[in-house]
């Protein structure tokens, strides 16, 4: 079913049905404080100049929400979070059809655009923060806060929502993440829950990058041999849907020390000095 926001002639948004959802999503971006982004008057029609300003502030979160879409997938995300991230840039690109419309001279005839954005910033917030905020916890914490954005997810695109359901929907959000934040932290022996995850998927991202940058150009096949095999099992662990958070931590820890490694063992005869952002950790004393 689509859902048409009043902004002759475009569609904006599908409306997403409520689903259980047993984790939440990845980190994006660094968190942005969660409050109102807009000043424009909600009964009233956009002007060019204030459609400019929320389409920079919708810009923002697409780009946020494109980063957790591909963080996901690097940490092999269960279907239903890439869904809500998927749902949710989608609703935030018409969003932003709407705004370009008004731009281009289309008249706007929808007085809530500009709640509709701070809307759709909480939430996209609500994930970053949860992101960070939320990745020792236990599963119900993570369970609260996708309730609450499943919820606001359908409000988003809902023709008849008004002003003020828009509002109440923004405080019952900001609500969720706080409440969760209060709630329980796993211990080493509990199942890992997507968040504990995304921390050795960040990782393992920026490691494999360091390594294109500092060990392929300049290592041993044996070095770097050693170096991959250790992203591999890095990455068996992160794939593993019953590893404990002691087993994540412990991978967190093991992969650092390989690249550590790496860095320290010596170069290829004839290639050129490595770069000084590339210089080893200096040892524990």
């Amino acid at each position: 079913m689509k859902v048409k926001f009043l902004a002759a002639p475009l569609v904006v948004g599908a409306l997403m049905a409520p689903a259980a959802f047993s984790a939440t999503t990845v980190h994006a971006a660094p968190v942005a404080p969660m409050a109102a982004v807009s000043t424009t008057q909600p009964n009233k029609t956009l002007s060019v100049a204030e459609a400019q300003k929320e389409l920079q502030v919708v810009n923002t979160r697409i780009a946020s929400l494109l980063d957790a879409q591909r963080s996901a997938k690097e940490a092999f995300a269960p279907t239903n979070i890439t869904n809500i991230i998927g749902k949710l840039l989608e609703t935030a690109k018409r969003i932003k059809e709407a705004l370009v419309n008004i731009i281009k001279g289309g008249v706007a005839f929808l007085k809530s655009i500009p709640t509709r954005v701070e809307l759709l910033v909480t939430m996209v917030d609500a994930v970053n923060g949860a992101a960070h905020t939320l990745q020792d916890k236990a599963q119900p914490a993570h369970s609260h806060v996708f309730l609450e954005l499943v919820h606001a997810s359908v409000l988003l695109v809902t023709f008849s929502a008004t002003n003020d359901q828009l509002k109440n929907e923004m405080a019952a959000v900001k609500k969720a993440l706080a409440e969760a934040q209060k709630m329980p932290d796993l211990k080493p022996n509990d199942v890992a829950t997507f968040y504990t995850k995304t921390k050795l998927a960040r990782v393992l991202r920026q490691v494999r990058f360091d390594r294109n940058t500092c060990v392929l150009p300049f290592k041993h096949l044996g070095t770097i041999y050693f170096m991959s095999r250790a992203l591999l099992k890095a990455t068996g662990v992160l794939m593993d849907p019953l590893v404990r958070v002691s087993e994540v931590d412990q991978a967190i820890t093991d992969v650092k020390a390989a690249y550590q490694d790496a860095l320290r063992a010596p170069n290829r005869l004839l290639t050129p000095a490595m770069p000084s952002f590339c210089a080893p950790a200096p040892a524990a004393s």
